[in-house]
């Protein structure tokens, strides 16, 4: 539906010849657990302990365990892969508001949108459908119905939450990035 809405209005930072299969919203603050991205400093594989401590107010849980309860992982790779530079690139626009994701018969792209009228597109980051070898919808029972994960061709993954309780735009992204 927003890629009828806006297909003229991102058919500005395609290439030539390159068509626009799909597109929707990215809600990049219901990030998970980012433990395992490189970006932020974990150790792919080594999940934190529940408990970080004990003190005078009592017990600090390990925040990493709590997101990963309630949004699973985000994402796992080593710094400079596909996955780690795709969480970057959500969370460098996390903080300014919603982030718009398109999938071409080319790319799989990350938007920016000035959301005027008519709306004005600029391309945040760009995964040649090269580098992408799964996507698969994976809800979760909290506020996740849309939430879907993409591996890349390097071993690494992100998971992003596409509509909290709709599960169309999950559907649609994954049909859209498995059309060739």
């Amino acid at each position: 539906m927003r890629s009828k809405i806006y297909g003229r209005d991102v058919a500005a930072v395609l290439e030539d010849g390159e068509r626009l299969l799909a597109m929707g919203l990215v809600h990049a603050h219901l990030s998970g657990d980012t433990s395992e991205l490189a970006s932020e400093g974990g150790e792919p594989g080594r999940p934190a302990g529940l408990v970080d401590g004990v003190d005078w107010t009592g017990v600090q849980y390990s925040q990493d365990r709590v997101n990963r309860f309630l949004g699973g992982s985000s994402g796992s790779g080593f710094a400079g892969s596909w996955g780690d530079r795709t969480w970057q690139a959500l969370k460098a626009r996390a903080v300014k508001g919603t982030t718009e994701w398109a999938v071409t018969d080319r790319r799989l792209l990350l938007l920016d949108s000035d959301h005027g009228n008519p709306a004005t597109f600029t391309v945040l980051f760009q995964v040649p459908r090269a580098a992408i070898h799964a996507v698969r919808r994976r809800s979760k029972i909290l506020l996740q119905w849309g939430r879907v994960e993409v591996g890349f061709a390097d071993g690494s993954r992100i998971a992003m939450v596409l509509a909290l309780l709709d599960v169309g735009a999950a559907t649609n992204f994954v049909r859209a990035l498995r059309a060739r």
